[in-house]
């Protein structure tokens, strides 16, 4: 009976010490729903070849508008302008080439990071780089045109609208938030952020929490670490590997050499580098050798889009209009599944469980197993001598 309790008492021992280090963290949902301001205003990309943008105004009531400045990027798609992403230079390292030598118009001081989220302290009007809404009236307004629309066929009449962090370039990869909207329509889209943050876990290696903390890997191209960026790298060096150039779109230095547009080796790389491959271990693909993680927060955004009729939009050409759907959204929290002390309040209760051992019963075996059995060698030893 006593050999099966102890067995018993050994086994729950380790299927808490076991559960503790294969799996100790859990992804939540917090409490209470977190408001709008606890994450900024996405980035906003927009692409065509042939886009000019006539207005673009950050809204914050009905009658409200400040100048929403736009900055020129390059993507796969080709030129596009964006709204609320850090300046380039901020999230490119030196010597990797910029989309456009111009300075980001009317720059201000970075008040947000991954990390650590938005600066506390300041005064409500402060607060707009990057943007963040307080409210559901918060939203980009913008008025654009395509030249001479009526040349294109239906897919090239099409822009295509990249959402993202503003820690981030625009990248279409497998992770992106993306749609194509119509040119000469009214288009509304509604956003939901969300967010994952990290509490407690920093003590644990990269690899067990299954993400990367923004200054601990370091990026070749990239001065801020984000599982885009990581891939977007990899996939640049891998490109290049093989093909011994790059396209044009992705990061470089000024000595790599561009590969044509006739080439066909860079496609061939992204199916090389992406595709999986399946064997008795499951499935592997090549850009997992780069271990490009999550980052320990996590801020992306779903989009709804709802074309607007002319009649009804009151505008007579291209528009859009991006805000938040809801005052609130579902934040989710990633700690420690077991710490240390509910790890021996585990070995506590499956002790005292099978075998009725407590504190005070190993405090009471150690002393008769040490000092009793110390002290009743020395009286024999003093009666021996007598």
């Amino acid at each position: 009976m006593l050999v099966c309790s102890i067995f018993g008492a050994c086994y729950l021992i380790y299927q808490a010490y076991r559960t503790m280090n294969e799996n100790p963290i859990i992804e939540s949902p917090a409490l209470s729903k977190a408001p709008l301001w606890d994450a900024p205003f996405p980035a906003v990309t927009i692409c065509h070849k042939a886009l000019a943008v006539h207005v673009a105004r950050w809204r914050r009531t009905f009658s409200e508008m400040d100048h929403a400045p736009m900055q020129k990027t390059i993507t796969s798609a080709g030129a596009c302008a964006t709204f609320n992403m850090f300046d380039e230079k901020d999230l490119l390292r030196d010597g990797v080439i910029l989309s456009t030598p111009d300075n980001l118009p009317d720059k201000k001081v970075q008040l947000w990071s991954r990390d650590s989220g938005f600066t506390r302290g300041l005064p409500l009007e402060n607060y707009t780089y990057p943007f963040r809404a307080f409210t559901v009236f918060y939203s980009l307004v913008m008025r654009f045109g395509v030249m001479h629309i009526l040349q294109f066929g239906q897919f090239e009449s099409e822009l295509l609208l990249i959402v993202h962090p503003p820690d981030e370039v625009p990248l279409k990869n497998r992770h992106a938030v993306s749609t194509f909207i119509k040119a000469e329509s009214f288009n509304n889209i509604r956003l939901t952020p969300h967010l994952v943050v990290s509490e407690g876990i920093e003590k644990y290696e990269p690899n067990v929490r299954q993400c990367y903390y923004g200054h601990e890997r370091h990026l070749k191209y990239y001065k801020t670490y984000t599982q885009n960026h990581c891939e977007s790298e990899c996939l640049a060096d891998y490109t290049l590997e093989q093909c011994g150039c790059v396209p044009y779109f992705m990061p470089r230095f000024n000595d790599t050499k561009i590969c044509g547009a006739d080439s066909k080796c860079d496609l061939n790389a992204v199916d090389k580098l992406f595709l999986p491959e399946f064997n008795d271990d499951g499935t592997h693909a090549l850009i997992d050798d780069c271990n490009c993680l999550q980052t320990c927060t996590q801020l992306t955004y779903t989009i709804k889009v709802v074309e607007i009729p002319e009649e009804l939009a009151g505008y007579d050409g291209s528009a859009l209009i991006i805000g938040n759907e809801h005052p609130f959204f579902t934040k989710n929290i990633r700690t420690e599944l077991h710490s240390l002390s509910e790890f021996f309040s585990n070995c506590g209760g499956s002790l005292g469980l099978f075998l009725g051992v407590s504190i005070l019963s190993i405090v009471e075996l150690l002393y008769f197993c040490t000092a009793r059995l110390y002290l009743h060698s020395k009286k024999r030893t003093a009666d021996s001598t007598e």
